[in-house]
């Protein structure tokens, strides 16, 4: 067996602490990336919060220590039906990714939109530990769709009354004309 140097050692745990010195580095850097451009919470296996990031706090209205150990449920508007949970939770529970559009409700009671993607966590025995939720809020695209849809059936209405009212018009000519 070849006799390894003590200064060969020293060099190779030297180079693999650096190595994990830049990795760490990189972490950090990627996480304060995700912190500035989206909402990110990460929960445990059972669903509870264990980490929300400011952009969170600041769309939800609730303080990091509001939020942390509680379930996301707390933001539930009461929009979505029990399927569109029972589906998102099943695709999960699969450690599969889920990605849709929630509605959601803030502390002081105002409604927002979030693109949300979440994102399951497994371990080496394929058993999920915890979850990853990175969020866009989307709401003022939501109220444009929703006021651009709200536009066209006035648009629909208006043009279904005037029909009604020019073959009323037909009518009331038709009546007065034998009349005459």
């Amino acid at each position: 067996m070849p006799d390894i140097s003590e200064n060969y050692l020293q060099s190779l745990l030297h180079e693999t602490e650096e190595k994990l010195r830049l990795t760490g580095l990189e972490l950090q850097e990627l996480k304060a990336g995700l912190d500035e451009a989206v909402i990110v919470s990460v929960s445990n296996a059972k669903g509870e919060i264990i980490h929300a990031n400011q952009m969170m706090t600041k769309i939800t209205g609730y303080s990091v220590d509001e939020i942390i150990r509680k379930k996301h449920s707390i933001f539930k508007s009461g929009y979505h039906s029990r399927d569109f949970y029972r589906n998102m939770w099943d695709t999960l529970l699969r450690a599969q990714i889920w990605k849709g559009e929630i509605k959601n409700k803030a502390k002081d009671g105002s409604f927002f939109w979030v693109d949300t993607t979440i994102v399951p966590f497994v371990d080496e025995d394929g058993d999920i530990f915890q979850f990853m939720s990175i969020r866009k809020d989307i709401t003022e695209r939501k109220f444009l769709e929703d006021q651009a849809e709200k536009d066209r059936a006035a648009r629909e209405y208006a043009g279904r009354l005037a029909a009604v009212g020019e073959v009323a018009s037909n009518i009331a000519h038709e009546i007065r004309n034998p009349l005459a």
